[in-house]
């Protein structure tokens, strides 16, 4: 799981402040946090995806963008240059675990 560099309620207040309805309506099938704010790698990859197609919003994407540069310990471009969006998008609905998946792209 991904530790959030801020606490659960400073990154929840980040992932509420998205101006997108579609977006909102997603947040509770989607962002899975633990009480330690470790995010699940598929909720991840959900937000990652939102940042990089805003679901064909341009406005949706750049707030999204700004979201993951507030709450992961990472940047997006990071992110972006170490996880394909093609992967992102085929795991981020994933049942099964795919925590060392992600962990050893970010390594890489």
């Amino acid at each position: 799981m991904v530790h959030l560099k801020i606490d659960n309620f400073d990154a929840e207040a980040w992932i509420q402040s998205v101006q997108n309805d579609k977006f909102q309506d997603a947040i509770k099938g989607n962002w899975i946090i633990d009480e330690q704010g470790r995010v699940k790698a598929q909720s991840v990859l959900w937000l990652y995806c939102w940042a990089v197609t805003g679901m064909g919003s341009i406005d949706t994407a750049i707030e999204v963008q700004e979201v993951f540069d507030q709450i992961f310990p990472f940047t997006y471009n990071l992110f972006k240059s170490k996880v394909e969006h093609e992967w992102a998008r085929e795991k981020r609905y994933s049942t099964r675990d795919i925590e060392a998946n992600l962990e050893r792209l970010l390594e890489a």
